[in-house]
């Protein structure tokens, strides 16, 4: 365990061990009022105790539903933080689902494309993909120059291949 995890644990604890203090010196000072007053008023001194009793049950009460009330907001509001977090999650891969079948349409490649593509950091995004078939589609070059090869090769290739004219060159530094 780290210090920060250890840290996190100990103000959880002092968090959550608030209200018990707190319940516990109430009930501390209830009882020494109680004494006091049975020892200087006798009976009266009872009766004025067990009404103190129920005064402090009846805060008790009142402030413990506070602390639950708060701890229920609190959850709601981090289920919400995670549903709206899990939502855009979930958006992203639908628009990259929906990019995914739009390129996949538009492109017939005589051997499957590596999809889905392998994450190495250097691969283009699949946005970038897209574009690029529609720049090709719409300026129809005769020659498109493309610095590193990879899936952005095979798609270029297979727009000018649509677009029945242009060549492709490209230049990669590594094996």
């Amino acid at each position: 365990m780290n210090s920060s995890t250890i840290e996190d644990a100990r103000d959880k604890w002092r968090r959550r061990s608030g209200p018990f203090a707190v319940a516990f010196a109430a009930w501390l000072g209830w009882a020494l009022a109680a004494i006091l007053l049975i020892l200087r008023l006798g009976e009266p001194g009872l009766l004025l105790a067990l009404l103190l009793l129920g005064g402090l049950l009846f805060f008790s009460l009142a402030v413990l539903l506070l602390v639950i009330r708060r701890e229920i907001w609190r959850q709601r509001r981090n289920d919400l933080g995670q549903m709206q977090r899990e939502s855009h999650q979930m958006q992203r891969e639908n628009l990259q689902m929906q990019e995914l079948v739009w390129l996949s349409s538009r492109v017939s490649p005589r051997r499957p494309l590596p999809f889905p593509l392998y994450k190495t950091g250097y691969e283009a995004a699949l946005d970038v993909l897209i574009a690029a078939w529609e720049l090709i589609e719409q300026e129809r070059p005769k020659r498109v120059l493309e610095l590193g090869s990879g899936l952005s090769s095979l798609v270029r290739a297979y727009a000018l291949e649509a677009n029945s004219q242009g060549t492709l060159q490209s230049l990669e530094d590594s094996a």
